[in-house]
């Protein structure tokens, strides 16, 4: 769990080398050079205890952007095994309307519970068994036998990628979403995903990790 491993970074307790320990030493020793700035004793461990903190903090900064990349792969992953389930669940579509049996239904529903795991998902069944699915915030995935193709482009993510609605703005992916009319999306920018894997993912790269750096 990507929430629990950046709370062991920042939270993690006692140790000589935490972040918490390294910070309180920094500040004790400040104080002590307050007290006695002529102190040579003094001035060498504020100095050590400075180096320490600065080596601890660009330690974690790079923890947190191999985490972004970590993010940033697995929305990649994601979307892709969501396109496949979309383009399936179109397929069974077709299969059912010309031959709706029990087993063709079970086998689009699991198909649309693994989906449901990745992105929030609102399913209608029409009168001849096929389902026509779509977000909460308005994207249509399937209608009948068309479905939406999703895409991802992961990026190299350095200490200053952000996401922006902005293609010239983004130096991090973005998800794009293709209608059967051809028409793209910036689904990211859209908010068209508001819950599940994917929305989770995007919000750890683009808002979580990055408030921790």
């Amino acid at each position: 769990n990507a929430h629990t491993a950046l709370d062991a970074l920042f939270d993690k307790p006692g140790g000589t080398g935490s972040l918490p320990t390294l910070l309180s030493t920094f500040t004790s020793n400040i104080q002590g050079l307050a007290n006695n700035p002529s102190s040579d004793v003094a001035q060498a461990n504020l100095v050590s205890s400075a180096g320490d903190l600065a080596t601890s903090l660009n330690g974690l900064a790079n923890q947190v952007q191999s985490m972004r990349q970590d993010a940033e792969n697995a929305i990649g992953a994601a979307v892709t095994k969501a396109d496949g389930l979309l383009q399936q669940i179109a397929g069974l579509n077709g299969r059912i309307a010309a031959n709706n049996t029990a087993a063709l239904q079970d086998q689009r529903d699991a198909l649309v519970d693994q989906l449901s795991t990745l992105m929030d998902v609102k399913a209608n069944v029409d009168s001849t068994g096929a389902v026509s699915l779509s977000t909460s915030g308005g994207m249509v995935l399937v209608n009948g036998t068309q479905a939406t193709r999703l895409s991802f482009q992961a990026q190299n993510i350095g200490p200053g990628s952000v996401y922006d609605a902005d293609p010239a703005k983004r130096t991090v992916g973005t998800i794009l979403a293709t209608d059967s009319m051809g028409v793209t999306r910036d689904v990211i920018a859209g908010g068209y995903i508001r819950s599940g894997e994917i929305a989770a993912q995007v919000d750890l790269r683009d808002t979580v990790l990055p408030d921790r750096k």
